[in-house]
């Protein structure tokens, strides 16, 4: 049954990782030096040679694994409840795309906007894609809440989905309406459908924003709180293990293989030393005693001394960082000049002084801390302001065993000439906890 899916499955998994999807399917290849005391009656054998002539037997599970499903009556809050706790809170949530900054207040309204250049002066340009009163709110919520409760009573009724990286997730959708003006339909307003999906790591951010079709635009938030419902948390999907073990004098692992991994902690260290290589990386396993092995700490001390600075972004503007020194977004124009825009530099006095006006911002006890926070200042003046730009830099572990080295940056502007610069990634792990109170790291080869 497995036999032709599992040859190429084999060969993806050589050139690319362990884990192997489709839409249905997870599999997953666990490599070994010797035969593992398995259940032989529940696997089927394939033996397999690669182009190097190395000779491994793989094990095939001859059915898909199973999982529990939960299935207890839920009496509980409807997942309406959720959201409207969500609008009472009174919460904005950001998205900077290469042109437009995105700012969703959860059900009040929807807007975008972006500086734009005219003559000598920066206007600033935006639309607003939907709104909601409170009147508007409370009819809309009272619909939603009737709706629910009479699907609750109808036992064949499925809940609506969206298809997110292959995964079919429940949402709960709200319509805003009344934004401005259509360009070329001056008495059609904008509207946005808002798809509100659970999401545990998420934090009301915005997963992405699309106009389907003309001043109709589409926009989809990943937020906890819906999972405390769960029939709107997403449906584990088992993983099928293939196990191989080397034969003869094989080593454990297929040297091209082994060389890919190379590689790539290859060209993640380059990074660090010059124009980074972003990762959107998915996040499910805390990192194992063996996931620091060989972090590189001349890498980390050139990083935290500001010797190597990370570059990224897409679109026109990018932005370099030089931890302890600065934080800059660039733009090259038409004839190739580079153009920079500083949005703080980092003073030790100024980031005391400031951490201790916001004590919420200050590091957590070790053993809860994920992220620290650091602020420079003293950027370039912004011409909405008038005020020297500043920027909040949060530096955030992510645990994640299979790829420490992934690394992913966001920067948004919350209030204008304002920012929050993000940098995540596993190996930071190694480096939050050394921070002291004021989320300051000395570090020491």
């Amino acid at each position: 049954m497995y036999r032709s899916n599992v040859m190429i499955l084999f060969f993806i998994s050589i050139i690319s990782t362990h884990i192997i999807e489709d839409s249905s399917k997870i599999f997953d290849i666990h490599w070994s030096k010797s035969p593992l005391p398995l259940a032989q009656d529940d696997f089927e054998k394939l033996n397999m040679t690669t182009s190097l002539g190395e000779k491994y037997t793989c094990l095939l599970p001859q059915k898909d694994s199973e999982h529990a499903v939960e299935n207890f009556a839920y009496k509980g809050p409807l997942a309406i409840d959720f959201i409207e706790h969500l609008f009472n809170t009174g919460i904005c949530s950001y998205r900077l795309d290469p042109y437009w900054t995105y700012e969703v207040c959860h059900g009040k309204y929807i807007r975008q906007y972006h500086e734009v250049l005219d003559g000598s002066r920066i206007k600033l340009q935006q639309f607003t894609l939907g709104k909601m009163g409170n009147k508007e709110q409370e009819m809309v919520l009272r619909v939603l809440r009737e709706n629910e409760l009479r699907a609750g009573n109808n036992s064949s009724f499925a809940l609506p989905v969206k298809q997110i990286e292959n995964k079919k997730l429940p949402y709960v959708e709200i319509t805003m309406t009344d934004g401005s003006p259509c360009e070329f339909h001056k008495r059609k307003l904008r509207e946005s459908r808002v798809y509100y999906i659970c999401d545990l790591k998420g934090n009301h951010d915005i997963y992405s924003v699309k106009e389907i079709s003309s001043c109709k635009y589409e926009v989809i938030i990943l937020t906890p709180l819906l999972c405390a419902h769960p029939k709107y948390r997403p449906k584990i999907t088992p993983t099928n293990v293939i196990t191989c073990y080397a034969l003869g004098k094989t080593s454990k692992l297929p040297f091209n293989l082994g060389k890919m991994y190379a590689d790539r902690r290859r060209i993640m260290n380059e990074a660090f030393q010059g124009e980074s290589r972003i990762e959107f990386l998915t996040y499910d396993k805390k990192p194992g005693p063996q996931s620091m092995i060989g972090v590189d700490s001349l890498m980390i001390s050139n990083f935290l001394s500001g010797k190597h600075c990370i570059s990224g972004g897409i679109g026109s503007w990018k932005y370099e960082f030089c931890y302890g020194k600065y934080l800059n977004q660039y733009s090259y124009g038409i004839l190739g000049l580079k153009s920079t825009v500083c949005l703080g530099k980092f003073n030790v006095n100024k980031h005391i002084d400031w951490i201790r006006s916001h004590p919420y911002k200050r590091p957590k006890p070790v053993k809860h801390r994920n992220y620290i926070t650091q602020f420079y200042s003293d950027g370039c003046i912004s011409n909405i302001t008038g005020k020297p730009r500043q920027t909040e830099v949060k530096l955030k572990c992510i645990e994640n065993s299979v790829n420490w080295t992934g690394l992913m940056m966001y920067l948004y502007e919350p209030n204008f000439g304002e920012y929050v610069f993000g940098i995540e990634s596993p190996i930071l792990c190694y480096v939050i906890p050394m921070a002291n109170e004021d989320g300051l790291i000395f570090f020491k080869t």
